[in-house]
């Protein structure tokens, strides 16, 4: 499966679809690559152990990284599953 770097679109439209839609607009929706770290940040945000974590007197705080890091760690998995599905 080429995947063209995670760039082409994950739930392509058919031409019937298209022929639905007001020509001339962007309808790619998103990427492979994008949908691929969205679900890979919601895996790492969903582990109750893991980056975020409640403490009963101050709430919710960032524990093992930062937003930018997990966004980073994200992107990097996307890229991955990406890589080996080209092979």
């Amino acid at each position: 499966m080429k995947n063209e770097n995670g760039y082409t679109p994950a739930y392509p439209l058919t031409e019937d679809q298209i022929d639905h839609c007001e020509r001339g607009g962007n309808y790619s929706g998103l990427t492979k690559r994008e949908e691929a770290a969205f679900r890979a940040m919601q895996g790492l945000l969903s582990n109750s152990g893991g980056v975020i974590q409640q403490s009963p007197i101050s709430g919710f705080h960032w524990c093992n990284g930062d937003a930018k890091q997990m966004a980073s760690i994200a992107v990097e998995c996307a890229d991955a599953i990406l890589a080996e599905l080209d092979k």
